[in-house]
Formats: structure tokens, sequence, C-alpha cells
């Protein structure tokens, strides 16, 4: 009864980081948006009067430059959040049970388990 009531424990851990993983990355993706967003806003707000058209004025560049690096700092900050608290979750594989020796076999023990066939695996 001990060994299910720890499983159960090790499953709602498990199932808690990978929802972490997941919310973070939201939430630093939509933070990183919203500055891109009001960035650009004020941006529109300072116009480069000499690149006018029928449609109205654009932005300096500097704040084309921001936009951007603003959304690409936010793709790769929530991305390695994200992937960290996923690691956290070393959710079991059923594909590593194929040696039959370790029945809670993880990521972390793909290259143990399968050596060379990993490798070949995922870059398939």
């Amino acid at each position: 009864m001990e060994s299910l009531l720890a499983e159960s424990i090790e499953a709602a851990n498990r199932t808690t980081h990978a929802v972490r993983a997941f919310v973070r990355f939201l939430f630093i993706q939509l933070s990183f948006y919203t500055a891109a967003f009001l960035s650009w806003q004020v941006g529109l707000l300072f116009t480069d009067e000499s690149n006018c058209n029928i449609y109205g004025c654009t932005p300096h560049v500097f704040w084309y430059f921001l936009v951007a690096l603003l959304i690409v700092l936010g793709v790769v900050f929530s991305s390695r959040a994200g992937w960290k608290e996923l690691e956290l979750s070393d959710v079991p594989h059923t594909l590593l049970k194929t040696d039959g020796n370790d029945p809670q076999a993880t990521q972390k023990d793909i290259p143990k388990i399968m050596g060379n066939k990993a490798k070949e695996w995922f870059n398939n």
C-alpha cells in the first residue's frame, strides 16, 4: 500500500512539473509579446517623418529592432524555462522498457539502454 502511495505521489509530481513547464512557457511568451506590442505602440507615437506613404508614417528603425529583439528573447527564455521544468518531470518512457531490467527507465537512461540506436532514433 505504501509503494502505491509513493508511486501516486511521484506521478502527481511529474504531472505538476509538466503542467508548470507549459504554463511557464506561455506566461514568459505572453510577457515578452506584450512588451513587444507596447514597444511597437510607443514607436508609432514617434514616427519617422521622412518615411511616410498614403497609409501613414512608420516608426524609426530602432523600434523595429527592439520589437524583433523582444520577440526573439521571449522565444529563447520561454523555451529554456519550459524545457528546464519539463526535465524535472522525468516521465518514464515505454519505449525504454525493451531491455526488461528497469521498468522505471527515463529519458536520461536512453544512451545506457539503447546505445547508438538512440542517436539514430532521435535523428530520424
